[in-house]
């Protein structure tokens, strides 16, 4: 009688749990199907941010062994790329004004900080996440803020990797003109 009654419960605490975990799995399917793509995006702006900011000091330095100055990269007051950006005008002499992506990768760079720091959440109302709304603004193909959180497009690693790729073309025509108009180095 107990073993009967027992398959009876069990029985019926199963049928339950599978009618209860099919549920649980749609949602949870329908939650990761929307996150996943987000967070291989989210994975890729942290990875080519990193890489890029890496190649530039990289480049910095490098320009700067070149010239043998007598100021380096660290001496300069910043963090990432503007620190980059100063130390290649102001020091180096190479002008990135010409370099139209230098923008793209410094907007790019203040979207990075926000998935690093608050997982995609804009949470805050400062200017750092206007730049970030501006971001989206003025370049919806790459995505939008949706329920204060960003929210990268389809196309958004293709299109970022070739920006990415041009300001790097762009960096190294402009690095050619500074090796041929500096005298220093010609002599």
């Amino acid at each position: 009688m107990f073993e009967i009654a027992k398959a009876d419960f069990d029985s019926g605490i199963s049928e339950h749990l599978a009618e209860h975990d099919r549920e649980n799995l749609i949602d949870l399917y329908s939650e990761r199907r929307e996150e996943l793509p987000q967070l291989n995006r989210y994975s890729y702006i942290l990875c080519i941010i990193a890489f890029s900011e890496y190649k530039l000091h990289q480049f910095a330095e490098g320009t700067s062994a070149l010239k043998n100055t007598s100021i380096k990269l660290s001496d300069i007051n910043g963090r990432g790329i503007r620190r980059t950006r100063i130390f290649l005008e102001k020091v180096i002499g190479i002008n990135v004004n010409n370099i139209k992506e230098w923008d793209f990768i410094a907007s790019l760079t203040t979207v990075r900080n926000f998935i690093a720091h608050n997982y995609g959440l804009l949470n805050s109302d400062d200017e750092k996440r206007k730049k970030v709304e501006q971001f989206f603004q003025n370049n919806p193909e790459f995505g939008s803020i949706k329920n204060s959180k960003i929210a990268f497009s389809d196309q958004f690693i293709t299109t970022s990797s070739k920006i990415i790729n041009s300001f790097f073309k762009s960096l190294y025509t402009e690095f050619e003109t500074w090796v041929s108009s500096d005298q220093d180095l010609q002599a």
